[in-house]
């Protein structure tokens, strides 16, 4: 999987940026149709591939059922399409405004993938796909349509696909080489050029009926190549900066380079102006075949790379995407975000007022059902770790460094609540604007019955970090953590039970608990994760804790948190962004599939039938960061805490 990080609100680069101008563009859904983006917008999901099927026509693919994305007004809004495929797609291609194609890879098996061929012949309304090999290697990463008949397909292992009658059929073509292929380039329907691992270039001149090497300056693994019309011109971008470049179609030679970044896609637009993203989010260019310049640099890792004349896109990591209308030299962010920064836990006290917090004291609320986000004013700069209104004005957030926060006014204003202890809390549950506790590493628990004024550290018997803690009144109460340690107290605190909850099979690794659950004083629920048990992610008690159940899941995976309503409806959420909901208590879970472009849900919470949060990590480097998603239609209602 490629890095993913959430979008910016704000651009920065080396060099600077036009203007920021964001979208007026609505909440995608993701490709759980329940679930809608809020951050970023479009959507979050990592851009693989942009083309310009037309002046303003713009189409973008990502990983995930409903991740082929058009806009008709150069980017002011955006539809989702679905494709055949739940795997969504790498690249996309429009040889002309009604036809086009993309590739992707789907995971048959743990050993197993499948190169999959999109087509469209209406203008994208609809997508077909074709499966056609099967491997353990079959992985397309490329295509190139100079016609809307001829087409090659190219991907690992040596792969490349050739069709004349628009994807009908496809026939093998044997270059007589084994590389990795990552990119390719026809400029007609006889010549094309493929480039891709060891510093391999193929060449044809008859429609791939026969291949010849060019040699490189280097066996450095090359990412992208493009070509000018004139089918002599030609770049070659790959790894550690290299760029190389061939005046006659034939012989290649090295370009200085402004940066030493990976470089993942290169276009141009005829023999003198070329323009390279890397994955580590710079973009360079040259106006005059020789010299390249970088003109702009984003935190986000860029992808793809689109030209139509003087028009550029290019999208990455997040859903971010950028474009330029004067040849490169400025750029401007397409669609919204809030922040770079990693939020951690969500808190709804209604349909329409929550609140999220997380990295560098990020604080985030929305008053209108997530419409629109807004930034309050942090006192700290510590990671904060959880967040918990007791009332719709009363609230607190606990954090690294034993960071406490309360406000009395919904957000208005935070402050300092104390600092009992130098810890890391990472859990907190206020029932009221009085009673308020908090969980953190170590076996950490603090109380405090003033609306934080004071605070008591109370004797958990576990020096176990705990993750988790929830009260369903000023007495009952119940915290979990690593080495299956669930604390149960019926006193407010003053006294802790311990347990361990074992596993219902043998295993030498001890379950770690993630988040727990109560609704009212006997039903509760707890998710885990341990090392060779995935399956077995949830358990549920009636008894207020005495004994659990366990449940093992249908799709292995570790989950992260759990939300229920009432007795019945609940909404579990977890590793490589699975959601699962229950309609009887906990003990079945229908699967609700994946949420795209994320490779975990961290938080979620549920504020009544219709309406809640969900929180998650991009997966990859270079950090974690979590979009916003909302759900809108019925689940189940708000949690206990």
């Amino acid at each position: 999987m490629r890095g993913r990080v959430l979008a910016l609100l704000a651009l920065t680069g080396l060099l600077v940026l036009a203007a920021f101008t964001p979208a007026a563009v609505a909440g995608i859904p993701s490709n759980n149709p329940d679930w809608s983006w809020q951050n970023p917008l479009p959507r979050g999901s990592t851009v693989n591939g942009i083309a310009i099927a037309d002046d303003g026509d713009i189409w973008t693919v990502s990983d995930g059922t409903e991740n082929f994305l058009h806009s008709s007004d150069d980017g002011a809004t955006w539809t989702a399409v679905g494709a055949a495929s739940s795997f969504g797609a790498d690249r996309i291609v429009f040889p002309d405004k009604d036809h086009g194609y993309a590739v992707g890879t789907d995971t048959v098996d743990p050993s197993t993938s499948c190169g999959i061929v999109y087509r469209s012949d209406d203008g994208g309304r609809t997508w077909d796909s074709d499966r056609l090999i099967y491997g353990s290697d079959a992985t397309f990463t490329d295509l190139s349509f100079p016609t809307k008949g001829a087409g090659w397909v190219v991907g690992a292992d040596g792969i490349v696909l050739a069709t004349n009658d628009g994807g009908s059929s496809w026939d093998i073509q044997d270059t007589g080489r084994r590389a990795d292929f990552e990119a390719v380039c026809f400029v007609d329907t006889l010549h094309g050029w493929i480039v891709g691992s060891r510093g391999t270039i193929v060449t044809t001149a008859d429609g791939g009926q026969t291949w010849s090497r060019q040699a490189g300056p280097s066996r450095t693994g090359l990412s992208g190549v493009t070509m000018a019309a004139d089918g002599s011109h030609g770049w070659a971008v790959g790894m550690a900066g290299t760029i190389w470049r061939t005046t006659n179609g034939v012989s290649w030679s090295v370009q200085r380079s402004p940066t030493g970044e990976d470089f993942s896609a290169v276009v141009c637009a005829d023999a003198s102006r070329a323009w390279a993203v890397t994955r580590s989010g710079s973009i360079v260019r040259t106006t005059d075949g020789s010299t390249w310049r970088l003109v702009a640099h984003v935190p986000e890792g860029l992808w793809t790379l689109a030209v139509d004349g003087s028009a550029l896109w290019t999208g990455g990591d997040s859903g971010l995407m950028l474009r330029s209308t004067d040849g490169g030299a400025t750029w401007t962010r397409v669609g919204s975000g809030l922040t770079s920064r990693c939020l951690e836990d969500v808190d709804a006290v209604d349909r329409t007022r929550a609140w999220t917090v997380g990295e560098r004291g990020l604080i985030l609320r929305t008053g209108d059902g997530g419409a629109t986000w807004t930034r309050q004013r942090s006192p700290v700069t510590n990671t904060l770790n959880g967040v918990s209104f007791g009332t719709t004005r009363s609230g607190f957030a606990v954090g690294n460094a034993g960071t406490i926060l309360r406000t009395t006014n919904a957000g208005v204003r935070w402050a300092r609540a104390g600092r009992p202890l130098r810890s890391r809390l990472v859990s907190v549950c206020a029932v009221d604007s009085r009673y308020v506790w908090v969980a953190g590493n170590r076996g950490t628990i603090l109380r405090s019955k003033d609306g934080s004024r004071h605070w008591k550290r109370q004797k958990s018997h576990t020096r176990a970090d705990l993750s988790s803690i929830t009260f369903v009144d000023r007495r009952h109460g119940w915290a979990v953590g690593g080495k299956a340690i669930m604390l149960r107290t019926t006193d407010g605190g003053r006294h802790w039970k311990k347990r361990i909850l074992r596993a219902p099979i043998r295993h030498p690794s001890p379950q770690a608990f993630y988040s727990v659950c109560f609704v009212d004083r006997t039903h509760g629920w707890i998710t885990a994760a341990g090392l060779g048990l995935p399956g077995y992610s949830i358990l549920r008690t009636t008894d207020g804790g005495k004994s659990w159940r366990w449940t093992d899941m249908d799709f292995g995976s570790f989950m992260l948190d759990v939300s229920f309503s009432d007795r019945r409806h609940g909404c579990a959420v977890g590793e490589q962004s699975v959601m699962y909901t229950s309609q009887d208590g906990g003990r079945t879970w229908d699967f609700q599939g994946v949420t795209d472009g994320i490779a975990g849900l961290a938080a979620v919470d549920m504020v009544d039938a219709t309406t809640g949060w969900t929180v998650g990590p991009f997966a990859g480097v270079p950090q974690l960061i979590r979009p916003i998603v909302r759900q809108t239609v019925p689940l189940c209602r708000q949690k206990a805490c």
